[in-house]
């Protein structure tokens, strides 16, 4: 098939549902750890009817408006979300891993303040 591909323009949405790992941490990630949509570091993977997998706020923000795959454009069979806990887990260990090895320690993005200084 010719013309338009596919995918869909990068979205905004950079906010807890991505990892906000620091800059160029994110190449160390085979391409099956990150969002077709958002092209991040899933958080919360998600696989839809097309059998791919999503971060969750983002497919959840196209389904709004589609009834389409955005990866195939084919049109889906149902809209139901189900959790990949397996490369869930995978992308948490790796990205633990990796933050640790660069210095950093807290891997949720919320580092505590040492308020007893």
């Amino acid at each position: 098939g010719g013309g338009r591909s596919a995918r869909p323009a990068k979205q905004e949405l950079k906010k807890q549902e991505s990892w906000n790992l620091p800059e160029g941490m994110d190449s160390l990630f085979p391409d099956s750890y990150k969002c077709p949509i958002t092209g991040d570091v899933m958080k919360d993977p998600v696989i839809l009817s097309d059998g791919h997998t999503y971060e969750r706020a983002a497919i959840s923000r196209w389904l709004k408006g589609h009834s389409t795959s955005p990866k195939t454009n084919l049109i889906l069979k149902g809209k139901n979300l189900i959790p990949n806990h397996g490369l869930r887990s995978a992308i948490e260990e790796s990205v633990q891993k990796a933050l640790s090895e660069w210095g950093f320690n807290d891997a949720e993005g919320g580092a505590e303040d040492p308020k007893g200084f």
